[in-house]
């Protein structure tokens, strides 16, 4: 017998048994689950091993626990966690709207925007359409930084309700955000159908008009928010910056003024206030507000930049130099404070201060790769390309591995290849000690552009003219352009003549040429007014014209070649005449990109390096930028001096014969035409002079660069020994409280005046019987010229085209510039009655033949078809 066998499973008769394990149970609970009831439990979550009964507890519990009425209750405490416990179980169980959306607005305060975005579609994939879900999606999509995935979903919401107040307000801020300006002020103007009141439309309407550069339009909207809560900060600020913008320079304070009253702390405020103070003279009130700004933000360059510049303007040089010790003594510890003092001396051009700091910043922080990729920022930063590279050479090879060197080699390298410039260019450069800049180096590729652009031939019969200067000041340059317009307009020779500026300048007349022009036949556009200029000419919303690089210039620069380029284009002229020398390099890129077959550049009459600091120190680009601009055959680049003409010569490395010399032209007639002032005798009254009286007198701005404390130096000395000798100056300027004081530590109030600015100069020249001009820097001085077209002989230093406007003996003298030299001459002058009279009558047809407005008519005409001989 098989052992096995034992083993095998013998049939048995199936029963079941119910084993009871529950205590107190009865007979009645003895049997299996319902699958409906086991089927709930399981859905719950909950175990399966119970009698019906206690199963029916179980699910009565669990409702009781995950209850609406419970999830509102947490939801009420602000218990999210627990929400999204409670809703999710319930979810599981019965789903419904209101569960859903309890744990999507307590994920969404959670700021879990991911997993609410997951809930909002899942109850989307039962309710297509509920709103909710939609608008929480929108609302996590814009929180994630995903703005084209909200706006959708906010302008589906739209679909089921276009008063959506809130769907249209985040609309609008979203838009705003990504400077779709256009789109954010639709659907601000929708909300205000609505609701008229609404404060946040009336806000980014203003500032969406605002960053547009829509000054006049964004005026009302900040003015309805002042009428509805005159003391809304915001709106006045913004207020007072639009007409700081708009050059409304007394409107503009008014509103700033009063902010600054309310939150003296708010910089936009008191930052613009500066600087109306300093453009209105008050020179205190804007030192006063810079100071305060580099003291509680030290770390700032611009801070500093606009404190020193202004003591720089006020003839306070060492002062201006002190301040670099005051950046340090703020936190002598502090590297980047020494980077940017070390900056400013170099923005400043005091290299001498710049290298003894570079070399205790080195001792400081010996090799520290940190002090040398900071200055190489810098460095980047102020358009330096030499010597960014050259400080981050000195990094050592270890610390060409950190993230902040790479990072900002990665951005050196961007920069050159949006020139078009190579690394191993620069290379030489810095070998060369050659410093090169990132403007210099965009405006020679966008000019590279700019000349593949065919020309169109110009008109045959009478051509269209263009003439562009940045304002209209009362300036020597503006004046001229007056002239020329003047001249141009009796002339047979032009169908259209049109002035572009950026400016026109005050309504007062004595501030601006725009009264005079506006009385010829020309057509004024002023680039400020963009309303005006985009409904005449259009806007350029493309700048790919310009290439990459365009957007590497500054942004001022940036907005003019865009708007001149825009007008020039629409008015398609055979010649484009230009002023000054930041002009002539923004029009010289606009009309050749734009085809104009003639181009003609006046340039300052010295070389900007020979001028004061504040005309090259940002704009060292000029001399390279000239460079290749030149080398164009149609532009033509002319002086009104022949020492301004060698000046840049010099500067530019070129032939003297290069440039041509046109000599200012002087309307005698309109001159006196606007020099009738009865108050000239009511002032030398005042001033204690008489008809016995012998005057010396002199018209200049009392700025450093004519050294107003040279010519009042100068006429200490001879007034000492004449009684019935006063010196007058005319003119105004950051100078004139030092010059006041001057005067009255010299005991001279009754014998050197200060008349301050004014248009009439002829009325003045009137009473001078000799005429004074001590500057260190001028170009072709259109004073010296008017004071002896009237009959006063000038004493003149050696600057700029000064000695270009006298007969040296016969109408005036140029001396040496010491206070001795110029009161010997004066003397020698007063003294010979006879030289007086003779000298009187030449200066008169001596000035008034050479500087005739016929004379330089004739000349402009010679360049203008020089222009277009190409």
């Amino acid at each position: 017998m098989n052992m096995f066998n034992l083993f095998k499973n013998k049939p048995q008769e199936r029963e079941i048994k119910i084993i009871d394990l529950t205590l107190n149970s009865r007979l009645e609970d003895d049997y299996i689950l319902p699958q409906e009831l086991e089927h709930e439990l399981l859905i719950r979550r909950l175990k399966t091993s119970l009698t019906p009964s206690a199963a029916q507890q179980k699910i009565a519990e669990w409702e009781d626990e995950f209850s609406i009425k419970s999830i509102r209750e947490e939801y009420k405490n602000k218990n999210w966690e627990e929400v999204i416990r409670l809703t999710n179980s319930r979810i599981e169980v019965h789903g419904g709207e209101e569960a859903f959306i309890q744990n999507i607005r307590s994920l969404y305060q959670l700021k879990l925007w991911q997993e609410c975005i997951i809930s909002c579609n899942n109850l989307l994939q039962i309710d297509g359409e509920n709103q909710t879900a939609i608008r929480f999606i929108a609302r996590c999509r814009k929180n994630l930084g995903e703005d084209t995935e909200a706006e959708l979903y906010f302008l589906k919401l739209l679909e089921f309700n276009q008063k959506d107040i809130d769907s249209l307000i985040t609309l609008a801020r979203i838009n705003y955000n990504n400077k779709d300006y256009k789109k954010s002020i639709q659907h601000s103007e929708n909300i205000l159908a609505i609701e008229p009141h609404s404060v946040t439309c009336r806000r980014l309407i203003s500032r969406s008009y605002l960053a547009m550069n829509e000054f006049k339009l964004s005026i009302p909207h900040l003015e309805w928010l002042i009428d509805h809560s005159e003391n809304d900060l915001e709106a006045l600020v913004d207020l007072g910056r639009t007409y700081y913008s708009m050059k409304q320079y007394s409107t503009s304070r008014t509103y700033l003024e009063k902010a600054h009253s309310m939150n003296p702390h708010d910089r936009r405020a008191r930052r613009t206030l500066a600087l109306i103070y300093e453009r209105q003279g008050e020179w205190q009130q804007a030192s006063t507000i810079y100071e305060l700004e580099c003291l509680e933000e030290p770390e700032s360059f611009s801070n500093w930049e606009k404190h020193i510049s202004l003591l720089y303007k006020l003839n306070k040089i060492d002062d201006a130099k002190k301040s670099i010790l005051q950046i340090i003594n703020t936190d002598s510890t502090s590297m980047k404070l020494y980077v940017i003092s070390h900056s400013i001396c170099r923005s400043f051009f005091w290299n001498d201060i710049a290298e003894r700091l570079q070399i205790e910043m080195e001792q400081k922080w010996p090799r520290e790769a940190a002090l040398y990729i900071l200055m190489a920022q810098f460095s980047l930063s102020n358009g330096y390309l030499t010597d960014c590279y050259s400080y981050l050479l000195k990094c050592r090879r270890k610390d060409r591995r950190l993230k902040s060197y790479t990072n900002l080699l990665l951005q050196l390298q961007k920069t050159l290849d949006q020139v078009d410039y190579s690394l191993k260019e620069l290379k030489k450069a810095v070998k060369r000690k050659r410093q090169v800049l990132i403007s210099e180096c965009a405006i020679k590729k966008i000019f590279s552009l700019a000349q593949k652009v065919p020309k169109y031939q110009p008109r045959k019969s009478k051509k269209k003219l263009v003439m562009v200067s940045s304002t209209l000041g009362r300036g020597g340059a503006e004046r001229q352009v007056l002239t020329c317009l003047k001249e141009l307009d009796k002339s047979n020779n032009f169908s259209e003549l049109t002035l572009l500026c950026r400016y026109k300048g005050s309504n007062k007349p004595e501030s601006s040429y725009l009264s005079e022009i506006s009385k010829l036949n020309v057509n004024v556009f002023e680039n400020i007014n963009e309303e005006e200029w985009v409904k005449s000419f259009g806007k350029l919303d493309n700048d790919t014209i310009f290439g990459e690089a365009f957007l590497l210039l500054p942004k001022t620069m940036q907005h003019s070649i865009r708007s001149y380029f825009s007008a020039i284009r629409k008015i398609k002229p055979d010649i484009v005449h230009a002023w000054q020398d930041q002009t002539n390099i923004e029009i010289a890129i606009a009309a050749r990109m734009a085809g104009v077959p003639g181009i003609v550049l006046f340039a300052r009459s010295l070389r900007p390096d020979g001028k004061t600091m504040a005309h090259i120190r940002n704009r060292m680009y000029l001399k390279n930028s000239y460079k290749y601009i030149l080398q164009e055959p149609n532009i033509v680049l002319s002086h009104n001096s022949n020492a301004g003409k060698l000046s840049y010569a010099n500067w530019l490395e070129v032939p003297e014969q290069t440039f041509s010399t046109i000599h200012n032209g002087i309307d005698f007639e309109e001159f006196v035409d606007s020099s009738q002032d009865l108050d000239v005798e009511d002032k030398l009254f005042e001033f204690g002079i008489d008809k016995n009286s012998t005057i010396v007198g002199g018209v200049f701005r009392l700025v450093r660069e004519k050294r107003p404390s040279l010519w009042i130096a100068s006429m200490y000395k001879v007034l000492q020994n004449d009684s019935k000798l006063h010196g007058i100056i005319v003119g105004g300027g950051a100078l004139e409280p030092e010059m006041r004081s001057l005067i009255r530590e010299l005991g001279m109030e009754k014998r050197i005046h200060l008349v301050g600015e004014t248009r009439f100069v002829k009325a003045w020249l009137d009473t001078f019987d000799l005429f004074l001009l001590t500057s260190s820097i001028e170009g072709l001085p259109n004073v010296l010229i008017e004071a002896q077209a009237f009959g006063v002989p000038v004493v003149t230093t050696d600057a700029g085209g000064a000695s270009d406007t006298i007969v040296p003996g016969e109408t005036g003298y140029v001396v040496e510039d010491n206070s001795k030299s110029i009161a010997d001459r004066i003397r020698s002058c007063l003294s010979d009655e006879k030289w007086l009279e003779n000298a009187s009558n030449l200066s008169v047809t001596h000035a008034q033949n050479k500087f005739s407005p016929e004379n330089m008519s004739k000349k402009l005409l010679e360049i203008y078809d020089k222009s277009l001989e190409v």
